[in-house]
Parts: C-alpha cells; sequence; structure tokens
C-alpha cells in the first residue's frame, strides 16, 4: 500500500484537528452573521433615530404654526372688536346727546364726525390685512371672515350718515345688500326712506333700529370666522 495506516494516536490526533477545523468555522460563521446583525441593528437603529428627529422636527414646526395661527387670530379679533366698538358706542352716544334739546350736540357731533374718519382709515387697513390672511371680497370667491368685517364697516358707515341725519352722493345704494352682486352691509338702505334725499326722524329711528340688530349679528359672525376659517401663515425665511 502507498500509505501506512494510521496509527490509534494519529486518528485521534486527526479527528481533533477535524474538530477544531468545524469547531473555528462554525465560530467565524457566526462571527460574520453577529457583524451582520450588530450592522443592521446599528441601520436600524440610526434610520430610528432619524425618524425620531424628523417628527420632532414636524412637531415643532407644527407647534410654531399654530402659535403663529393663534397670535395672528387674537391680534386681528382684537382689533375688530375695538374699531368697531369704538365707533358703535359713539354713534350711539351722539344719538343721544342729539335727542336731548337742552344739550348743544355740537361737540359730540364734531367727536363722532373725528371718530368717523378715524374708523375709515382703521377699518379699511384692518380688512386689507383680513383679506391678505383669508381672502379678500375682491377675489370671485372669499372667506366669511372678509366678508363679514366689510358688512361690519358698511353697517358703522351707514349708523354714522344715520346720526348725521343725512346721505350724501350714493352713499345709500353702494352700501345696500346686492350692490355689485356683493353683500355689504345685507340691508336694502335705499328701502327705508320715500325720499332718501329728505329722510324723516322716524325714518332714521327704524334704520338705527335695523342697523343695531344686523350689527349684532355681524360682528359675533365676523369673530366666528376669524376663529374658524382658514389662515394664511406666511413661513419665516430664516
Amino acid at each position: 500500500m502507498l500509505f501506512a495506516a494510521l496509527t490509534f494516536e494519529q486518528e485521534l490526533i486527526k479527528t481533533a484537528i477535524g474538530a477544531l477545523i468545524a469547531a473555528v468555522s462554525v465560530a467565524f460563521a457566526g462571527f460574520l452573521a453577529a457583524g451582520r446583525w450588530n450592522q443592521a441593528r446599528e441601520a436600524k437603529r440610526l434610520d430610528t433615530e432619524k425618524q425620531i428627529e424628523r417628527i420632532r422636527e414636524d412637531d415643532e414646526r407644527t407647534r410654531i404654526q399654530e402659535r403663529q395661527e393663534f397670535d395672528l387670530r387674537t391680534e386681528l379679533i382684537e382689533r375688530l372688536t375695538t374699531y368697531a366698538a369704538s365707533m358703535y358706542m359713539t354713534c350711539q352716544h351722539t344719538t343721544r346727546i342729539i335727542k336731548k334739546p337742552q344739550e348743544d350736540p355740537t361737540p359730540a357731533v364734531k367727536s363722532l364726525d373725528e371718530a368717523y374718519l378715524k374708523f375709515s382709515v382703521e377699518s379699511a387697513a384692518l380688512e386689507t390685512m383680513i383679506g391678505a390672511r383669508y381672502g379678500s371680497p375682491g377675489q370671485s370667491e372669499f372667506l366669511p371672515a372678509c366678508q363679514k368685517w366689510h358688512q361690519v364697516r358698511d353697517l358703522l358707515t351707514l349708523y354714522y350718515f344715520n346720526v348725521r341725519g343725512s346721505f350724501p352722493g350714493d352713499t345709500l345704494g353702494r352700501h345696500s345688500l346686492g350692490f355689485e352682486g356683493r353683500p355689504h352691509s345685507g340691508l336694502n338702505a335705499i328701502s327705508y326712506f320715500k325720499d332718501p334725499k329728505n329722510p324723516r326722524p322716524e325714518e332714521l329711528q327704524w334704520m338705527r333700529t335695523c342697523i343695531r340688530r344686523e350689527y349684532s349679528r355681524a360682528l359675533k359672525a365676523s369673530v366666528e370666522a376669524l376663529l374658524s376659517d382658514p389662515v394664511v401663515i406666511v413661513a419665516d425665511a430664516s
């Protein structure tokens, strides 16, 4: 025979070496598998951390936007109610003064004129801001927030001229329901007078009653719309 038979000791050594090689192979395979598992686990951990960070960033952006919306709505409501209440109360006060024959209405009427000029400027600027944030009446479709504030403005304009006792030019028509296809004051202002150029006291009184009633509804609806209508928040470029 080419090779002599292995002795018992040699067989033991051969068997031990074979077992060692097998054990090393299994251990090496396990090491590779463990390495791949650790890599996969680390990749998954990093991916999870990235997802958590993205969620945190999204939550922070949402929180900031919600706070900005809240601040904007609050500011607009404060300005709207302040402007409207100031003009409304001035009209109320002047009406009471005019009705008192013993009172000189001149100071009250002067204050009314000044209040109306101030209200006209401030309310127009506010309507522009509301239009930019909620949709403008100049658009074919617009949201109630702007429409209702425009109605409040028109009602208080009619109230002012009513207290003054006359409506210059086409004031009644331009502030009436349906003028140029828009709601405006919500009232058919011309219909209150037999002769709009010469309004009678009882006609003016009835119109004031209707204005006050409509004003309360419009102001409430305006505030509700500012709270509920979608609002545009401009993102901070920084």
